[in-house]
């Protein structure tokens, strides 16, 4: 019997609600000529054709988090494919990213860049020029904004490069008519292949703040400060209901105010959104508290409820040592004390064996009873190893739960701290948090 794939089924759910709302349509049409009257069905009537002519839409999940922490790596996961990039020499995703199902052949896959209009551009410009005019007019002595507005400057406008910083003056109307950068605005770019590998490859310049130099030819625009939003298509078994289109959304923290202001109101917008932390880190970063702090008060809507969030901690996997959990009560100090124990007295009757093995003189093929005990002994270090390796995974693994759950109440504390200073009650529902 052949299994339906879930797209399929999806669509067969569908029609067979929009054959069930005309039917009601057409029913409530019937009514009303019977009786040559309305009887207050209009509305009903309208709200049926408005649910016949409705499209199935899909709800965007948005992973949020800072520069670095995996959020890329993430959604590669939940994909079964490396379909974003995950370079770890630079920010991996400075522009929105949408991944959407697309009945393509397998490994094939179809990309569109946007580019931002003239006006967004000449808006983050001016920004720039008044940090960099500010600067040199000695009225903000902090030559940070300055200094970030002139290293972007110099990504998107090669020329600029030779010039010292501080720069002499730059004249907006000049820049905005740049040949290559002119030529991007309010434009569209589509791109097709196979593979994902070549995917990474042909939209890193679009995505991350990669930029191709070769020495002896000229420097080439970073464009992705250009860019408004990406979206690759491809048949990716996890999307193929059609219900949900996965957004990696760039770090919080960008120095690019625009970006910035782009990506909150796109989380505004987002059914779902996920926040991804490393957990090593997640629990005592106070600018990851404060920002997930702000984006609590942001979620949770005037009455209290909560709009829809997740929270993924990456890096579970990663071992750790009990000496860097300072948090752990006696009982957890007490079972940690006597699963080192018992690995101690493994590896002291292994060196014990190891000793005594050194030691043995050598065998010789008819000396039975020294062969057999040799095999013995042999045969008894292979089982300790295996309980030493035993002991090991269960020590780390309890290490790893600890923290976890540490770090999982340290954001429902949060959580319930915000929620209440903005309802006035105690918190009944709460988000999941995933550690992976």
């Amino acid at each position: 019997m052949e299994v339906p794939q879930p797209g399929r089924v999806l669509q067969n759910c569908y029609d067979s609600i929009c054959d069930a709302n005309k039917k009601l349509e057409l029913e409530l049409e019937m009514v009303a000529r019977e009786h040559g009257r309305d009887l207050g069905l209009k509305k009903w009537r309208e709200e049926a054709k408005k649910l016949s002519d409705s499209k199935p839409r899909p709800r965007k999940l948005a992973f949020i988090g800072r520069t670095g922490v995996g959020k890329s790596t993430v959604i590669n996961a939940i994909l079964g494919a490396p379909v974003l990039s995950t370079r770890a020499d630079v920010a991996c995703t400075s522009v929105q990213t949408e991944v959407i199902y697309e009945a393509l052949p397998p490994s094939t896959w179809r990309a569109s860049i946007k580019f931002i209009k003239k006006d967004e551009w000449e808006y983050t410009l001016s920004n720039m020029l008044d940090d960099l005019d500010a600067h040199m007019d000695g009225i903000n002595g902090d030559s940070g904004p300055a200094m970030d507005a002139w290293e972007t400057l110099k990504e998107v406008y090669p020329h600029l490069r030779a010039l010292p910083f501080p720069p002499p003056y730059q004249n907006i109307d000049v820049l905005l008519e740049h040949e290559v950068v002119e030529s991007k605005f309010g434009t569209e770019k589509q791109m097709y292949g196979k593979g994902f590998d070549d995917l990474e490859l042909q939209l890193r310049p679009y995505l991350t703040s990669y930029t191709k130099i070769v020495e002896g030819e000229t420097p080439e625009s970073s464009v992705w400060h250009l860019v408004d939003s990406v979206r690759i298509y491809g048949a990716f078994d996890v999307l193929a209901s059609r219900a949900v289109t996965l957004v990696d959304v760039p770090g919080f923290g960008d120095a690019n105010k625009t970006r910035t202001k782009r990506t909150e109101e796109y989380i505004k917008s987002a059914e779902i959104v996920v926040l991804v932390a490393d957990i090593k880190r997640a629990a005592d970063d106070q600018v990851m508290r404060d920002y997930f702090v702000k984006f609590l008060q942001q979620r949770i809507r005037i009455d209290g409820s909560m709009e829809s969030l997740l929270i993924v901690l990456t890096g579970a996997d990663v071992r750790i040592s009990e000496d860097q959990l300072h948090y752990l009560d006696s009982k957890q100090r007490r079972v940690i004390q006597e699963m080192c124990q018992a690995i101690d007295r493994l590896n002291k009757n292994l060196d014990e064996l190891e000793i005594s093995s050194a030691d043995e003189k050598t065998i010789t093929p008819h000396d039975t009873a020294s062969f057999k005990e040799f095999a013995e002994r042999q045969q008894r270090m292979n089982q300790i190893t295996r309980q030493l390796k035993i002991q090991q995974t269960a020590k780390n693994t309890y290490v790893a739960h600890q923290r976890s759950a540490r770090v999982r109440e340290a954001f429902l504390q949060l959580y319930r701290q915000v929620y209440f200073s903005i309802s006035k009650q105690v918190l009944l529902q709460i988000f999941l948090v995933h550690c992976i």
